[in-house]
């Protein structure tokens, strides 16, 4: 008696949601009679299929957790970690030579070069910290993530921000920038301590911002600038004993006396 092929049951997927790159959606019945076209649909909208640009869903917990577990002769852990450590690498790396390209060192960049400088290198490293080293494969994750999650990390982002930034001085100044004038002048704002000064006096910011824009326009030393601001960011930590720390009113005649210095600079020139 010839056997019967059993029918496989169509499974009923309506109700169920689906990730699509990060995004849940769920299907529905569309007139097609396809119950993922809808997700199609949806995931286009939200451009998932479009240029947007990674993001990596590697969180500060899941780096802490790993680290902490690569630690414990965990090789496996370590090695998966290590894979992670060199695709971030390759994609962070290719994003700093591309904003430098379009000449938008800045915002993302800033933050991205500050660290590197001060681990004696120009890019990031493919090569994770070793495994019993807990701290340096967190701080060296950390900052990865941080960097490519930035949105001005790409170039697009970077220069949408700037013109942002530049409308809003614009608009406050009166004054039209050049080309030259607003790349000078952003390249400063972009500083990760500038902003963060900024975003921290946002009520008194009037006088910050005009002798900001003025230092921009000329030749100054703009390390001195930052390293006076983040004697201020630090804020009074006395069991650090930073007695170089500056409060607002020290901050703002340090800022005063770089302008009157440079204003005399100019006349005597």
């Amino acid at each position: 008696m010839p056997s019967k092929k059993r029918r496989r049951k169509k499974r009923n997927n309506i109700g169920a949601s689906v990730s699509v790159r990060g995004y849940d959606f769920v299907p529905d019945t569309p007139s097609s009679g396809n119950p993922f076209a809808s997700i199609f649909n949806e995931a286009k909208k939200k451009g998932v299929f479009g240029k947007q640009a990674y993001r990596t869903e590697l969180s500060m917990i899941d780096i802490r957790t790993k680290a902490w577990k690569a630690t414990s002769d965990n090789p496996l852990v370590y090695e998966e970690l290590q894979r992670e450590n060199r695709k971030l690498a390759k994609l962070a790396n290719s994003r700093l030579r591309a904003l430098e390209k379009a000449g938008l060192d800045m915002f993302a960049y800033d933050r991205a070069i500050t660290y590197l400088e001060n681990q004696g290198r120009k890019r990031f490293s493919s090569v994770l910290a070793p495994q019993s080293d807990y701290r340096g494969m967190v701080e060296q994750l950390s900052e990865l993530v941080t960097f490519i999650n930035s949105k001005t990390s790409t170039v697009a982002e970077a220069r949408k921000s700037l013109q942002k930034k530049l409308d809003k001085i614009s608009e406050y100044t009166g004054t039209s920038y050049t080309e030259e004038q607003g790349y000078r002048l952003g390249k400063l704002l972009g500083n990760d301590s500038i902003s963060t000064l900024l975003r921290d006096v946002k009520a008194d910011s009037d006088e910050v911002l005009e002798i900001l824009e003025e230092l921009s326009m000329e030749d100054f030393n703009k390390q001195r600038l930052v390293t006076t601001v983040d004697r201020y960011l630090q804020g009074y930590q006395p069991w650090e004993g930073n007695s170089d720390y500056l409060n607002y009113d020290e901050l703002m005649d340090e800022l005063r006396s770089y302008r009157d210095e440079l204003r005399a600079n100019r006349e005597n020139r």
